[in-house]
């Protein structure tokens, strides 16, 4: 099972220009993700949260927008054998005078557009 945050898995990979094996990272992710999705034993949690590592390899996730037309979100308690936590980056605001006027913005943001 996959839990990504976002619409698709990649994570940086989407909005960035990084290379794998000399390739577009974006373009490596998404054919990984393809891949992935065709596996009958692998599910892909699209919008989704796993928000806690508890013991014996439980996992707490919740799903945002779930396929499911009859569904707002769901939560999803799995006992998992293998965990691999890939949590991320948090960029921190430098603070200094006026940092929180309009226009201040992170250098991802300044990245992303």
């Amino acid at each position: 099972m996959i839990a990504d945050d976002g619409p698709m898995p990649g994570g940086s990979l989407i909005d960035r220009s990084r290379e794998i094996g000399g390739k577009c990272g974006a373009a490596w992710a998404v054919r990984i993700a393809h891949e992935l999705a065709e596996l009958e034993n692998v599910a892909i949690l699209k919008n989704s949260t796993a928000w806690a590592y508890r013991e014996h390899g439980l996992v707490l996730i919740r799903e945002q927008s779930p396929n499911l037309a009859s569904l707002i979100e769901r939560n999803w308690n799995v006992r998992a054998k293998r965990v691999i936590l890939a949590s991320g980056a948090s960029e921190r605001m430098p603070v200094f005078s006026c940092n929180d006027k309009p226009d201040v913005i992170l250098a991802s943001a300044v990245r992303r557009y």
